[in-house]
């Protein structure tokens, strides 16, 4: 096979992303938390670390995958890699699944910040939501880049045509800007939670 990811490198999420985004979530609570705090909020802060971590999970599992994909098509064993493509593809589609889930929990969390006591920390609070749900969306955009890259690699490896391998070239691209992209949204979440940090030891 004439395939080699290594070419041209696929950047993949982190998985440490959505790890952030929950203890973001747990960080959030600690600072608010009093007799005040909604049902709603807690509920949905629940939900948001609970699925941030099972996307953490399958995102680290779609990557390892990946990696073992090129070692087993290099080595003269497309079978092994066909077969290590279909497993990304499944647990890439489960991280889509919850990574849609998450966004409704993040609407929940947004919709109970106007009970949190204090102004400021509200509009930056919800500021810093607004981003992760950019953020999600992003993700769930690249979830699917990544499973059009699986379609093409699998044509790649099967067939080892002209168009397959450029259909490659071309998706892995487009997983590559999607994680740029990601990354820069992730960078303005930290820098809105550090504000919102900070506006409650002033």
């Amino acid at each position: 096979m004439a395939i080699n990811l290594k070419k041209r490198t696929l950047r993949l999420i982190g998985w440490g992303i959505f790890i952030i985004i929950a203890l973001a979530a747990v960080f959030y609570f600690v600072l608010t938390s009093g007799p005040e705090i909604p049902k709603e909020f807690l509920m949905a802060r629940q939900d948001t670390a609970a699925i941030s971590q099972k996307i953490a999970s399958l995102t680290k599992e779609t990557a390892e995958k990946i990696k073992v994909v090129n070692v087993s098509e290099l080595t003269g064993d497309p079978d092994r890699a066909l077969l290590l493509i279909k497993d990304a593809k499944e647990s890439n589609r489960r991280a889509y699944d919850q990574a849609t889930e998450l966004a409704k929990s993040l609407q929940r969390l947004a919709e109970s910040l106007n009970d949190i006591r204090g102004i400021e920390g509200q509009q930056l609070a919800s500021q810093a939501i607004a981003i992760e749900l950019s953020l999600v969306s992003d993700f769930i955009v690249y979830t699917q880049y990544l499973n059009k890259f699986f379609d093409n690699l699998t044509k790649a490896v099967s067939t080892n045509s002209f168009a397959s391998r450029r259909n490659v070239e071309e998706s892995i691209r487009e997983v590559n800007g999607q994680v740029a992209r990601i990354n820069s949204l992730n960078k303005e979440f930290l820098v809105k939670m550090a504000e919102f940090d900070a506006s409650f030891v002033k």
